[in-house]
């Protein structure tokens, strides 16, 4: 059972958290630290009270740690993987204008490729910034683990 001065400090920790996926993992760490931490001091011979507070107090302001993970989970754009991918489109667009050129329906090739162009463009450009976390849930490995779960 968690007291009531770690889940305050918990909370105010998680309350500042953008990405919302690693709450319970970070509530989790955050508690075994403390506890940890905590237990360490009443091994010294501190009140529990007191070893508490002290391990509270050692994990650092709430702001600070908020502010922290938020640095490591900012989402980035991979500018390596955007210049292949935009590289890609042009030597696509480059060879749909050759073969235009030695068509005879060359205006209803280049307008029904290049809709397969643009299609296939916003289709991978959406599919570079879903956050897979989101759809884990789903996954066959996140399905077999509560199978295995439930069978043990």
């Amino acid at each position: 059972m968690k007291s009531t001065n770690i889940n305050i400090f918990i909370n105010s920790v998680c309350d500042n958290i953008k990405y919302s996926y690693i709450k319970d993992d970070l509530r989790k760490e955050l508690y075994e630290h403390i506890i940890e931490e905590k237990n360490s001091y009443i091994e010294d011979g501190i009140e529990s009270e007191e070893a508490e507070q002290k391990a509270i107090k050692n994990m650092g302001k709430p702001e600070d740690i908020s502010r922290d993970f938020n640095k490591i989970y900012k989402r980035k754009i991979d500018w390596k993987t955007l210049i292949i991918f935009l590289f890609l489109i042009l030597v696509n667009i480059l060879l749909i204008l050759t073969v235009a050129n030695s068509k005879q329906d060359s205006k209803e090739y280049l307008i029904r490729n290049g809709i397969y162009v643009i299609l296939g463009g916003i289709l991978s450009f959406i599919v570079y910034f879903i956050d897979y976390k989101k759809i884990e849930k789903f996954s066959l490995r996140n399905r077999n683990s509560r199978n295995f779960m439930h069978n043990s």
